[in-house]
């Protein structure tokens, strides 16, 4: 999950131009000025991380990189 995370960080830094060190996995997206519109950037990488569509409305519920983890790893073990 160490790459998801990484690559997470990496988009959202690239997205809100900031440093990735600035962003925790527990750094809530609100707090960062994540918009819906790089919401779907996220989404869209998690998909692509998976290899399948995932249900946009529970992964927008999902605030920060910890919770994505979690969900995927969830995800995984089922």
């Amino acid at each position: 999950m160490e790459i998801l995370s990484s690559s997470l960080r990496e988009r959202l830094s690239i997205l809100l131009d900031i440093d990735p060190v600035a962003i925790g996995d527990t750094t809530p997206f609100a707090d960062l000025g994540v918009d819906s519109m790089m919401r779907l950037e996220l989404i869209a990488l998690v998909e692509q991380y998976v290899g399948r569509e995932l249900p946009e409305r529970e992964l927008n519920n999902l605030g920060a990189i910890d919770q994505i983890i979690r969900y995927v790893d969830a995800l995984s073990s089922s």
